[in-house]
């Protein structure tokens, strides 16, 4: 069972990075939809 979890927190750990660097990367080019900040909060929410 806590393998489980542990593999559940490095999934979810992984899927935010993921979103974080996607984001930097779509900011850095001067482009950041609402509809990406939108998909962060509601990720955010799901943690």
């Amino acid at each position: 069972m806590k393998q489980l979890q542990l593999i559940g927190s490095i999934g979810r750990l992984a899927v935010t990075g993921f979103l974080l660097i996607g984001t930097v990367l779509l900011w850095n080019k001067g482009i950041v939809p609402t509809y990406t900040i939108a998909i962060l909060v509601v990720a955010g929410g799901l943690f």
